[in-house]
């Protein structure tokens, strides 16, 4: 594990490039530092690792995760959850409260918005009776990333979303006027508009939201009318 994290680490600053790291943090409005690795470089990077990296399993995942995410460069939180979707089939239960802390740390929409869709989602679903009070609990929280999560983790369900779930913490929140959870609730819905564009047009007639967050709800059915 050590020479893995060794030798990926030096790759990472072998392959820093100052002239993208400047717009690349200014896309993020300043918030991070930036090495200057484009994605398509960092995953170059990556590939001759990844069959290794898929055969970690148990507390060793969040160990190698957390040694990147804790480095101060951006590209090592994005390279974190890389090697947590890398080894998302190994996931447990006891990781929720990991991907939790994810959520509220280094916060800003790249990393939570892919915590939330890829990394609760999986676990969420290893044992959802036990996981739905966790996610009523981060509906009602202060943390905008905490309520965005509740909203959002569900975008890749289709079929599967849990529709009664999806209503309660959007209700709940809706009145909210935070943009990152107005957009999250347009963005939720969307997704279901997909499978069941009848359940989000009665849900947008019956339920009081932000012209933004009806308007990103509504965004698909209107274009396919």
């Amino acid at each position: 594990m050590s020479e893995l994290t060794s030798v990926i680490e030096k790759l990472y600053n072998k392959n820093s490039d100052d002239k993208l790291a400047e717009p690349m943090a200014k896309y993020m409005r300043n918030k991070f530092k930036f090495l200057g690795i484009p994605r398509p470089k960092r995953a170059e990077i990556l590939k001759p690792y990844l069959k290794e990296i898929r055969k970690i399993s148990g507390n060793e995942i969040i160990k190698l995760a957390d040694f990147f995410w804790k480095k101060e460069e951006r590209e090592f939180q994005y390279l974190a959850l890389n090697i947590l979707d890398l080894t998302m089939k190994n996931f447990e239960e006891n990781f929720f409260d990991y991907f939790k802390f994810l959520i509220t740390d280094k916060s800003w929409w790249d990393t939570v918005d892919f915590i939330s869709s890829h990394h609760i989602a999986a676990v969420y679903k290893l044992n959802p009776k036990k996981f739905k009070p966790e996610i009523i609990k981060l509906s009602k929280d202060e943390n905008i990333w905490n309520i965005r999560t509740s909203i959002i983790f569900q975008l890749g369900y289709g079929k599967e979303t849990d529709k009664e779930l999806l209503s309660e913490v959007i209700k709940r929140n809706s009145g909210n006027k935070e943009i990152f959870i107005q957009k999250g609730i347009g963005w939720a819905l969307r997704q279901v508009s997909y499978t069941d564009a009848k359940f989000v047009i009665d849900f947008v007639n019956e339920t009081e939201m932000s012209n933004l967050a009806k308007r990103e709800a509504l965004k698909r059915i209107n274009k396919s009318n």
